[in-house]
């Protein structure tokens, strides 16, 4: 099920993984988990992820610091969790990657990228600021879905400013080259 989409990664990042597509059961796996406060599907996701490692269908590319897209404090706030923070350590558990460190801080809150037409998904690098020493650091970056990669590269290229040797995205779907949104959600 591994998805290397070299096409997605312009800017900062070496590389994007994705374990699944985007379609099929994973759109409403990851609704539940991320906007209806499912946390226990955390879990699941983590070991779903585990199987594909484990039978070699998923391999994490060359890093040695493991850290997230973080979650605006507003947006944790009302969430009360940290979806990609939850799922990093519980990949950690079930030992696909390292421990995550957190590296980067959201200066303001993000709209939602998948509202919007691919043309029109764009985030400043200046949204992250590291938090954390990444010099000369090889990184996994991990998010919940890349759709235009904007998110990823926006991170990425804070993370390379403050001396990151290579940073490779890590997501569990990959949304494909069309908005996820309706158009009449995502015109609005």
């Amino acid at each position: 099920n591994e998805q290397q989409h070299p096409s997605r990664n312009s800017g900062a990042l070496d590389t994007v993984i994705s374990a699944f597509n985007y379609h099929g059961a994973i759109p409403d796996l990851i609704t539940r988990w991320k906007y209806q406060g499912m946390i226990e599907l955390t879990d699941y996701i983590a070991k779903l992820v585990a199987e594909l490692t484990a039978k070699g269908e998923l391999s994490m590319p060359d890093h040695n610091l493991v850290t997230v897209i973080p979650s605006h404090w507003q947006r944790r706030l009302t969430r009360g969790f940290d979806p990609v923070w939850l799922l990093a350590n519980a990949l950690a558990k079930k030992d696909v990657i390292e421990k995550p460190l957190s590296t980067l801080k959201a200066s303001r809150r993000m709209p939602y990228q998948h509202l919007k037409h691919l043309n029109e998904q764009f985030i400043d690098p200046d949204h992250f600021q590291p938090t954390e020493s990444v010099f000369g650091k090889k990184i996994l970056l991990l998010d919940d879905v890349v759709t235009s990669g904007s998110t990823l590269n926006a991170a990425a290229t804070a993370l390379k400013r403050a001396g990151a040797q290579s940073i490779s995205g890590f997501t569990v779907a990959l949304a494909k080259t069309t908005s996820i949104a309706p158009d009449e959600i995502a015109e609005k």
